[in-house]
């Protein structure tokens, strides 16, 4: 389960290895679909097909290192900083066209993620990602019925609506 907030509000997606569901906390409307079995699978079917914009989502896959490496032109370590009291490797990568991401990881062994910041410079504004991860708990054992969905008073079951893809521009490969 994962709870996310974002200019565009509230949601929460639903994970059971059975079905994905996508609940809009705001608009108290909800999307369920069939899912693979596996995180990986499910990931790079939701995000893959663009009924799902998760940025975070190489954090959740099986190698989550090469996941989040893949694209990746250039990197570098700048810095040691304080997160939350905690000592932070910063890192900085770039991706073309355009994209800089900065993490911040812990310097001990956990080495877990702390903030996450991704700019695309050569877009009109540079927009970011930003992202704080906090409060980590490893010793939490959740159990089926925490990743099963259901519907608070009001919410609404809706069509999922899985987006066209643009025709290629003409010259493009696949």
């Amino acid at each position: 389960m994962i709870d996310l907030t974002g200019d565009d509000g509230a949601t929460k997606l639903y994970y059971n290895g059975k079905t994905v569901v996508i609940y809009g906390v705001e608009t108290k409307k909800y999307v369920t679909t069939p899912a693979p079995v596996s995180i990986q699978a499910m990931i790079e079917k939701n995000v893959g097909n663009g009924s799902l914009d998760f940025p975070l989502a190489d954090f959740l896959t099986s190698a989550p290192d090469k996941s989040f490496l893949a694209g990746i032109k250039s990197g570098s370590e700048v810095t040691t900083v304080t997160i939350d009291g905690v000592p932070c490797r910063h890192l900085l990568f770039t991706q073309s066209p355009g994209v800089e991401i900065e993490l911040w990881v812990e310097k001990n062994e956990r080495a877990l993620p702390r903030r996450l910041v991704a700019t695309w410079r050569s877009e009109p504004g540079q927009p970011s990602f930003i992202a704080e991860m906090y409060d980590w708990d490893l010793s939490i054992h959740p159990t089926d019925a925490d990743f099963t969905f259901q519907p608070p008073a009001g919410a609404v079951q809706t069509e999922a609506k899985i987006p066209t893809p643009a025709p290629a521009p003409k010259g493009a490969r696949p």
